[in-house]
């Protein structure tokens, strides 16, 4: 399905999928998990833009928005404070 995101849960190493996220509008390119929260994860998109997502609510609670092309980088600070992204 477009734009439907099959979200991870990481237990050492290995990887479940439980439940989908709804909100990219095209398919999913990039994949990140936070390092020090593992309750975020960070999308990339065809459709230009990534999401930050919160694991427990099962809800996107950012958008970085009209990137030129598909979001092809993504990337969390250690401190978990900055979402980098690319495309």
């Amino acid at each position: 399905m477009h734009g439907t995101l099959k979200a991870p849960k990481v237990f050492r190493f290995k990887i479940l999928v439980n439940f989908c996220l709804k909100g990219h509008t095209i398919e999913v390119c990039q994949l990140y998990t936070d390092k020090r929260n593992s309750n975020l994860i960070v999308s990339g998109s065809m459709d230009t833009n990534a999401k930050i997502w919160d694991l427990r609510t099962k809800n996107s609670i950012s958008t970085l928005k009209n990137h030129h092309k598909k979001v092809t980088a993504l990337n969390i600070t250690p401190d978990s404070k900055i979402v980098i992204s690319g495309s």
